[in-house]
């Protein structure tokens, strides 16, 4: 593979990036989350932060698939990564699965979002640099099924859960919104 490891093996090193950055000792996967400096830090900082990450984690197809994705345990992290990405202007969804008992969290970008992504965050790996900016250059139709509201769908479902209304009485109203509540 192309990825350099580095591997710290100093216990002080170690205790010192988790005080600072707040990372956790030992098992971290489903436990890590955007370190509150680089949270609060100015956009530049922040959209390294992402870049890095994306580039180590991240999914971009070979394909002109427009579609980006990030795959974590890490419950915190996955809402942590809607809200950085918000401040780009980018609106990601985050789809659950659970496989052996485990729960993985998919950061999805799509549509015209994933340009701004480009633009804004974009890739420093090689490979997904050069992927990134054939999808870019392809001409696309904006996807319309990309939530304006990030998980909407909750949202949605529980609305007519607290107003007691079921899915039947909405179609009668001539108003068919199934599609708002899928994943």
């Amino acid at each position: 593979r192309t990825t350099m490891v580095v591997q710290a093996s100093s216990r002080i090193l170690c205790k010192s990036l988790s005080e600072v950055f707040g990372i956790p000792l030992g098992k971290k996967a489903d436990k890590i989350s955007i370190p509150p400096i680089i949270l609060k830090a100015e956009n530049n900082i922040l959209a390294s932060f992402l870049r890095v990450y994306f580039d180590t984690d991240g999914y971009c197809p070979k394909d002109a698939k427009r579609d980006l994705e990030l795959g974590t345990v890490s419950r915190i992290m996955s809402e942590e990564l809607k809200f950085a990405l918000l401040r780009f202007g980018i609106v990601p969804f985050v789809k659950s699965r659970t496989i052996k008992g485990v729960v993985y969290y998919r950061i999805l970008i799509r549509g015209e979002f994933v340009n701004i992504f480009g633009k804004e965050i974009g890739f420093s790996h090689p490979e997904k640099k050069e992927k990134m900016n054939k999808i870019m250059s392809k001409k696309y139709l904006d996807n319309t099924n990309v939530d304006v509201i990030p998980q909407g769908n909750e949202t949605v479902k529980n609305l007519r859960a607290i107003f007691r209304t079921s899915p039947k009485k909405h179609r009668e109203s001539g108003r068919d919104y199934w599609a708002y509540e899928t994943e």
